[in-house]
């Protein structure tokens, strides 16, 4: 994975665990989201919670690469095989931008930074 920092100020810091991404309190199955195509997820901020709703502030995007997705019928099946290949996570790419002026990050607050 990828990470860039935009801006200056508190940013969330992901965390990578197989193809589950944590950010902000939200954990993403970035297996799951990945499709044929490039996918683009905005991650928006809620106070210093992360959401996938929107609100007036974003503070992530995450590009996922395309992942091959082969779909073939056998002989005789009644529906068809899906083959996927393993989402790349090398290839993920996460850029956080500054989280709302009045948000302090859990790193700020435990390193006395008020």
């Amino acid at each position: 994975m990828r990470v860039e920092r935009v801006g200056s100020g508190p940013h969330w810091e992901p965390e990578l665990v197989g193809s589950r991404l944590r950010v902000g309190g939200l954990e993403l199955d970035l297996e799951a989201l990945a499709g044929p195509s490039p996918t683009r997820l905005l991650i928006y901020a809620r106070g210093r919670e992360a959401t996938l709703e929107p609100t007036d502030w974003v503070g992530a995007e995450v590009c996922l690469p395309p992942v091959r997705v082969e779909v073939r019928w056998g002989e005789g099946d009644e529906a068809p095989v899906v083959e996927r290949e393993p989402l790349r996570t090398e290839m993920v790419e996460v850029r956080l931008f500054c989280l709302p002026p009045s948000v302090e990050t859990a790193e700020e607050v435990e390193g006395g930074v008020e």
